[in-house]
């Protein structure tokens, strides 16, 4: 995606001179947008880059400010204003005031400059942006699902013509099932996936993403450590919260890739470890023992289901609750008052369904080892 700083190298930007908002300039540009009136918040679009003339209507300083909060709450990309001594002689520094306060970008912009050339220069920088994250995407498609031919010399060529990192980690970034409602908005979605892809860039340098509907796949170069990645999301979640967008946010990082046929296995890690982060950042690692279960999952999953199935079938036949239950009584830390409190329930009744589960189970929650299993099937159930 295209950003204002981005722009700022073109040959068509030279003329233009930032006046405001220098802050600003990692917002993104989709399209461009003249006004013909004063009112432009019903017309304005997110990532629209403002050219404002003053022709046909009155330019003051207090519809200079309307204009300017009209498109800071729009979210647009930022302003450019053609100074001339008709229409617009300067502008004013209650104008510039806001929009530094805002962080949003003011460009000054000489009356005789060449409005097709600018405009062109944008939009085709614009499009060969969307053209490269398209290619990319299918790329990376190939690429996690393992259906490239990595002993094609041309297929490894297209790989190096885009700059893959070749070792790495494939990671997960995403948002709670609660926080998701939220993302059915378009507007809130492509807020959400530009915030998520500035933060990766700024602090992990040449990642590769693929925007997906609730997440956004992302391969990391080496060298960044555990330690890089950790402030890379804190500062992703710092910047959610600003944007009124702080709950929920997870990021789930598999483990190393040295060459990019071990992708698939990478992204495996991260969709593992992502059923088992809540609102935080998880590394395959972390999953402790159950990481080296990985290769055996299959196996592993089908003992698990064996062992909880006494349960899972009382819970078919009779309408029963006693899964959900002996998993809210593990969430809580054994402590029945607050799973009783949890499952609406009173805390006899609670007593009650833990019995069952032991007569059930033929096992018991007073002796550890057999605790311990219990509670480690229920999570290889969950992350498997």
């Amino acid at each position: 995606m295209i950003r204002m700083n981005d722009l700022m190298s073109l040959e068509c930007f030279q003329p233009l001179t930032l006046a405001a908002g220098r802050s600003g300039l990692s917002r993104v540009v989709d399209g461009i947008f003249t006004p013909v009136t004063l009112s432009i918040s019903e017309w304005v679009v997110h990532g629209d880059l403002i050219i404002l003339t003053g022709v046909g209507f009155p330019i003051t300083v207090d519809n200079m400010n309307a204009i300017v909060r009209q498109a800071i709450e729009g979210k647009a990309a930022g302003l450019v204003v053609l100074l001339s001594q008709e229409y617009i002689k300067t502008i004013d520094p209650e104008t510039l005031a806001i929009a530094e306060q805002e962080d949003f970008p003011i460009f000054s912009a000489p009356w005789e400059i060449k409005l097709s050339p600018l405009i062109k220069g944008i939009f085709q920088r614009i499009e060969e942006d969307r053209q490269k994250t398209f290619l990319v995407s299918e790329l990376m498609t190939d690429i996690l699902t393992g259906s490239a031919d990595f002993r094609s010399e041309l297929v490894q060529a297209r790989f190096r013509q885009y700059d893959f990192p070749q070792q790495g980690r494939v990671a997960i970034v995403s948002e709670s099932e609660k926080a998701q409602m939220t993302l059915q908005d378009p507007s809130a979605k492509k807020e959400w996936n530009q915030t998520v892809i500035y933060y990766l860039r700024r602090f992990l340098g040449n990642v590769k993403y693929q925007e997906k509907q609730y997440e956004i796949l992302c391969m990391i170069p080496e060298p960044y450590n555990h330690e890089m990645i950790q402030r890379c999301f804190d500062a992703m979640a710092n910047g959610m919260k600003k944007a009124g967008r702080g709950v929920g946010l997870c990021m789930a990082v598999g483990g190393g890739y040295k060459c990019l046929e071990d992708c698939p296995d990478s992204l495996l890690q991260a969709r593992i470890a992502l059923k088992a982060c809540r609102e935080n950042l998880i590394f395959s690692e972390d999953l402790g023992f159950f990481y080296f279960l990985l290769d055996r999952r299959k196996e592993v999953y089908a003992y698990a289901a064996q062992m909880m199935e006494p349960v899972n079938v009382y819970d078919k036949e009779n309408h029963g609750e006693l899964a959900a239950t002996l998993n809210a009584y593990f969430q809580n830390n054994e402590n029945v008052e607050k799973t009783a409190a949890e499952l609406y329930i009173h805390r006899n009744t609670l007593n009650k369904r833990l019995k069952k589960i032991e007569e059930l189970l033929g096992m018991h929650f007073s002796v550890t080892r057999e605790k311990t299993i219990l509670y480690e099937c229920l999570r290889i159930l969950e992350l498997f």
